[in-house]
C-alpha cells in the first residue's frame, strides 16, 4: 500500500491567508525602515562633509568652506542646500570660489528628487549661503540644519554646528 502525503486544499489556502496578512502587516513597515535610513544616510553625508572641512581647516592652516552649489565647481548662493554643496579650502577666507586659488576637496550632488528637503533652522536671518571653519577647527558661525523626508511618514534630522565645531545629529519630529 502506497502512503501520499500532501497538503490539503484548506491547508494550502490557511497557509495563503497567513502569508497575505504578514505581508500586509510586513511591506508598510519595510517601506518605512527604507526611508527612515534614506534620511540617516543624507544625514551622514552632510556630517562627513562638514567633517572634512574641519579636519582639513586644521591640517592645511586655511579656512574650509562649504558652500550651496549645484554644479560642483562654484557656489551658487541662491540655490537651496539640497541642490548640492561642495567643500573646497578657501584660502583667501571669503567664502567664493576661486578657480586660481581654491581647491576642491568634496562635491555632493542634489538629492532634491529624492524627495527630500535640507533647510537652515537656526540663524535664519543671515540664511547664510556657506558654511566656513577656521584653521582653529572653530567654525566662523553657529548653525543648525533640518533634515527632512517631504512624506511626513518618518522622522527628520536635526544637524547642528556647535561653537566649538563639534557637528552633532539629532532625530527631528516637527517635519
Amino acid at each position: 500500500m502506497i502512503k501520499h502525503s500532501g497538503f490539503t486544499l484548506v491547508e494550502l489556502m490557511a497557509s495563503l491567508l497567513v502569508a497575505a496578512i504578514l505581508l500586509t502587516v510586513g511591506v508598510p513597515a519595510f517601506t518605512t525602515m527604507i526611508k527612515n535610513q534614506r534620511v540617516t544616510g543624507f544625514a551622514n553625508d552632510l556630517v562627513m562633509s562638514l567633517n572634512l572641512a574641519r579636519s582639513d581647516a586644521v591640517t592645511s592652516g586655511s579656512y574650509v568652506t562649504v558652500c550651496r552649489s549645484t554644479d560642483g565647481a562654484n557656489c551658487n548662493h541662491g540655490v537651496n542646500w539640497e541642490d548640492g554643496w561642495m567643500v573646497f579650502r578657501d584660502d583667501d577666507g571669503d567664502g567664493i570660489f576661486d578657480l586660481s586659488d581654491d581647491e576642491i576637496l568634496r562635491v555632493n550632488q542634489s538629492f532634491a528628487e529624492k524627495n527630500m528637503s535640507l533647510l537652515l533652522v537656526k540663524d535664519k536671518s543671515t540664511d547664510p549661503s556657506y558654511i566656513q571653519y577656521k584653521p582653529s577647527a572653530l567654525p566662523v558661525k553657529v548653525l543648525s540644519f533640518g533634515l527632512c523626508d517631504n512624506d511626513k511618514d518618518v522622522n527628520g534630522r536635526t544637524i547642528s554646528v556647535g561653537r566649538t565645531g563639534k557637528i552633532s545629529i539629532a532625530e527631528k519630529t516637527d517635519c
